[in-house]
Formats: structure tokens, sequence, C-alpha cells
């Protein structure tokens, strides 16, 4: 049943399930099933996704865009990073109908009751890790109160939102799938690189990409904003970027000429909390920054 619902989700049906076993398979998973860890797809997957994010932006110009290497550059920085890829793999899912019995008290008689329940991609996963189960329990609560931010980022936005997507924290397990299955459905398709795409069509990634190529977009990382405006305006000098752990919470602030700029601090719940922070840190400071220049109208 789990690799039925990931073909839905995914819009492929595979010719050899077991591929399909081994890219939903993380290493902690102690299965019965006799498979190794999707490790080795998703190394495939990599690889494969670079080659096709590369090659439609290089193509570009049959769209009339012509990007240099650093625009090159940027534009698949900000589509193939960890948490781009696991935002689009918590938000993978399938709404499915199911028939199950119930029992008429009017009637006295049993009946038959349609219901529909939500099966995400991240669900599909094989493992056995408690922890690896907290993370992503709460990686799915994170997702939820963030997600009509990234949506309409990415939809219609000025800025990719890398502090939103940052802020989800979501466990690496969740890109790793992403480029596993794209490793998985290549290899069982005898290598058609069009299905590969097909996968990413399903899964949203390439409308984001289109976008990236037809619109402009704001695509630097935030904490790259703010250090090219400080060198731009001949004060790299004085631009102090700190992030320290002070008792149970993690705490960023960013400074110029000794004056703080904007601050921020969180819970401490592992390193991904430091960059969260930083990135909503930077985003806050660059907006400052050039709203104080009139460098920018934000």
């Amino acid at each position: 049943k789990t690799i039925e619902s990931a073909e839905t989700i995914l819009g492929y049906v595979f010719k050899h399930k077991m591929i399909a076993v081994e890219a939903l398979m993380h290493v902690t998973s102690i299965s019965s099933i006799q498979s190794i860890s999707y490790e080795r797809l998703e190394f495939i997957g990599d690889s494969l996704l670079d080659v096709i994010v590369i090659d439609t932006l290089y193509h570009a110009e049959k769209a009339g865009k012509v990007f240099s290497p650093g625009e090159l550059h940027l534009r698949k920085a900000a589509i193939v990073n960890t948490h781009f890829l696991a935002f689009l793999c918590l938000r993978a899912d399938v709404v499915v109908e199911t028939e199950m019995g119930d029992w008429d008290w009017k009637q006295r008689r049993e009946i038959s009751v349609k219901k529909f329940h939500t099966i995400q991609l991240s669900n599909c996963i094989d493992y056995s890790s408690p922890s690896l189960a907290d993370k992503l329990r709460d990686a799915r609560i994170r997702f939820n109160h963030a997600k009509q931010v990234i949506e309409a980022a990415l939809e219609s936005g000025n800025f990719f939102p890398w502090g939103a997507l940052a802020q989800v924290r979501a466990p690496k397990v969740l890109s790793d799938v992403i480029e596993s299955l794209l490793g998985a459905v290549y290899l069982d398709s005898d290598g058609d690189l069009l299905a590969v795409v097909g996968l990413l069509e399903k899964i949203g990634f390439m409308r984001v990409l289109r976008r990236l190529i037809e619109e402009d977009m704001e695509l630097l990382h935030p904490v790259s904003r703010v250090t090219e405006w400080a060198s731009k305006h001949h004060v790299a000098d004085e631009l102090e970027i700190k992030v320290e752990k002070i008792g149970e919470r993690v705490v960023c602030s960013i400074a110029l000429h000794g004056e703080t700029i904007h601050s921020d601090s969180e819970h401490w719940k592992g390193k991904e909390c430091e960059e969260a922070v930083k990135l909503r840190v930077a985003e806050k400071a660059i907006m400052i920054l050039e709203a104080r220049n009139n460098t920018r109208v934000l």
C-alpha cells in the first residue's frame, strides 16, 4: 500500500517495485524486506537534478533569457537546496477515498460509509528511528504554519523565501527522498529523463523553476545580501554577524559600526535553529539597511 500511495502522489507507476522500496528506505529501517537504503539512489538523483536544472536554465534563451554564470548559479542554488526539496516532499500528498463499514442504529443494519483521508509522501518513508519520527512530526507542524507564506512567495513574491523555508527545519531525509525517487524513476524507466522531469512537474518543482526563469526575483541568500550591501557601501569591516548559544537559546545579531541593526533568538533545538535564526535576522537587517539608504523600495 505504501508503494501504491507513493506512485499515486508521484504520478509514476514503477515496473520494478523493489526500486521504489529502496528509494523510500531510510538507513535506520529494520524492515524484513532485504533492501539497502536510499543513499545510492539519492546520489544518482542529485546528479540528475543538477543536469535537468542546468540544462533548463542554459536553454532559457528560447524564452528570451540568456543568463550569465553568476545568474545560473543563483537560480540553481535557490532551487536545488535541502530546504526547498524538503518543502516539496512535505507538500506532496494525495487524498484517497475509502469505504468503511458502520452500523446504522435506526435501520438496524450495517451500512457502507465513504471516508476521505490524506496520505503524505513523507509518511511513505520506511524508518525505525524514534528520534527521526519526532523530528518529522515537528517538521510537519512547522510546515503547516509556514506553508501559505512559502507558497505565496514562490507563486508571486519578489523574494525567494529562504527564511520561511529554513524555519520549517525539515530533517534532511525529506530532501534525500526526493532525490532518491528521481534516481529510482530514472533506473526504472531505463534512463528516460522525460520520466524524471515528469516527476518534477508533478511535485511542482518545474513550475517554480520556470518562474525563476521568466520573472525577476531576488534570489541571493539573505546573509550574502547583507555582506554584499556592506561591501558595496564600503563598510564591510564594520559589519558584524554574530551567532551564539546563550543558555537554552540561540541568539543571532547583525551590527554595523557597533550598532545592532537587528537581533532575534529562539529555543535551542539543534544546529538547524542557528541557520533559521540567522536567516530571519539577515532578512530583516537587509530591509532596514536598504530602507535607510533608499537603495530599494521594499
